[in-house]
């Protein structure tokens, strides 16, 4: 998104100063397809080039796969800016879905996995409906609006907190966007 454009820039410096491989700037018409599910999003993973030419979504999921982590790659239509405006884990078993968006053999895979989907409405997604967070795999955060998605979290046992993100969701930023990974300690 153009009004985006300039966090790519700033983490290109940071991965510089890292000594990481500098990302590619995408073509406008790339833009939505370089994500992995659950990546940083920011660090644009998909442009990132190998010297054996393997592209970032692979490199960027390696150390994740070498210690066992499950991967599923998604290359979900550009119209979305993130994969967690249409898609979201809410624990390790249910997961908000935009089905009528998602990809049937995305959905099976997901499924085939234990997750059980909890259906939101295209009108709800492009209103960042899915973007929630989870907290401790019981309270979940999300924008302020979303009755039926607070339905359907509610009736599946989960606790929502509905807040008011208006200001930040008109630019596109949602509940889950606006966070950093959290490292979650067990009590």
């Amino acid at each position: 998104m153009p009004h985006r454009a300039r966090e790519a820039d700033h983490v290109a410096q940071a991965l510089s100063r890292l000594g990481a491989p500098r990302p590619a700037h995408p073509r406008r018409q790339d833009r939505g397809r370089r994500h992995l599910p659950g990546a940083a999003r920011a660090a644009d993973p998909g442009h990132i080039r190998r010297a054996d030419g393997r592209g970032g979504r692979h490199a960027f999921a390696e150390p994740f796969a070498a210690n066992g982590w499950d991967i599923l790659r998604y290359p979900f239509d550009p119209h979305f800016l993130h994969l967690d405006t249409q898609f979201c884990m809410l624990d390790a078993h249910h997961a908000l879905a935009c089905v009528d968006v998602l990809d049937d053999a995305f959905l099976a895979a997901v499924e085939a996995r234990g997750i059980t989907l909890l259906p939101v409405s295209y009108k709800e997604a492009r209103g960042l409906g899915c973007n929630i967070l989870s907290i401790d795999s019981r309270t979940i955060l999300m924008g302020a609006g979303h009755d039926d998605v607070a339905a359907r979290i509610s009736a599946a046992g989960f606790q929502g907190v509905a807040l008011d993100v208006s200001q930040f969701a008109a630019c596109g930023g949602g509940i889950h966007c606006m966070t950093m990974p959290l490292r979650r300690t067990a009590c």
